[in-house]
């Protein structure tokens, strides 16, 4: 798995026994599961509207561009919730371990106009599951119809709808537990 864990020695005893840390020990294997399973459509949508560019500057883009953002939003981010717990705005910690999908918008809130950059991360959220839904549905599609750049629309609509159907399944099963 990852191996995410430390020993401790209960108590009465000499013995060294294994205990899991928590979300450390399924962060990665859940981020890789995204990872495959994003990479085939990710790579393909990404060669369709990349015609006419060499190979080089799409690897050198691609790579540049996430990872320029990535450091930038984590820098931003870290540093906000290092100041929040600093200064006692937010207790960061106590609210990732009672619900941790309402730290960042908790966080963003105790900003002025914290509510303005809450509503725009939960329409950056909804944009990224759209694209990369309409990502995978047309790839999907293009793979289905032999290559067709153009894939027919139905097909289209039938692939969405089954995909739609499959992350409705899973959510309902568990999320990521299902997984």
């Amino acid at each position: 798995f990852t191996d995410c864990g430390t020993f401790v020695t209960p108590e009465g005893t000499t013995e060294l026994v294994y205990q899991p840390r928590g979300w450390q020990s399924w962060w990665l294997t859940s981020n890789m599961v995204w990872i495959a399973a994003s990479v085939p459509f990710t790579a393909g949508f990404t060669a369709r509207i990349s015609r006419g560019r060499t190979i080089r500057e799409i690897i050198f883009w691609t790579l540049s561009v996430t990872t320029v953002f990535g450091v930038v939003f984590m820098g931003i981010m870290s540093s906000a919730v290092c100041y929040a717990e600093i200064t006692g705005t937010a207790d960061v910690w106590a609210m990732l371990q009672t619900d941790s999908g309402s730290a960042l918008y908790t966080i963003l809130e105790s900003y002025p106009l914290g509510i303005i950059c809450a509503i725009l991360g939960v329409f950056s959220c909804a944009c990224l599951g759209v694209t990369t839904f309409d990502a995978a549905t047309y790839f999907l599609a293009v793979q289905c119809s032999g290559g067709e750049k153009d894939p027919n629309p139905m097909l289209k609509v039938l692939l969405g709808g089954l995909l739609g159907f499959v992350a409705i399944c899973f959510l309902l099963m568990g999320d990521f537990i299902a997984l």
